[in-house]
């Protein structure tokens, strides 16, 4: 690959991780009462609640403790799976899971789409 194909790769793969960071924080700051609210709201059809502006959402200090037991759970759970099991098996529980996963997805996206 030639280095302006490699750096137009790197480009594009940069641009794909901070872009919707960025976005995805502007869209999630609280807007102080004082400020003008928007003219419409671009993404209300993927709205959860009618009161999202009154509910707020916390972390609380021991779900903050617990976040890197959990993470060290996860990685070492991987660690014996990777280890112990053969890659054949790996790549089935890999497989049905984002099977599973897919469907409920669907499922979901056909649920919202039949009631609109």
């Amino acid at each position: 690959m030639s280095e302006a194909g490699l750096f137009a790769a790197y480009a594009a793969i940069g641009s794909m991780a901070v872009v919707p960071i960025y976005f995805g924080s502007y869209s999630s700051l609280v807007r102080l009462p004082s400020a003008k609210p928007r003219a419409h709201d671009e993404f209300a059809e993927f709205s959860d609640s009618e009161d999202e502006e009154d509910e707020s959402e916390a972390v609380s200090s021991e779900d903050a403790y617990m976040f890197p037991v959990y993470g060290s759970a996860a990685l070492f759970s991987l660690y014996v799976v990777f280890k112990y099991l053969k890659s054949e098996w790996v790549n089935l529980l890999l497989t049905a899971y984002f099977a599973v996963l897919g469907v409920a997805a669907l499922a979901q996206v056909g649920v919202r789409l039949g009631k609109a």
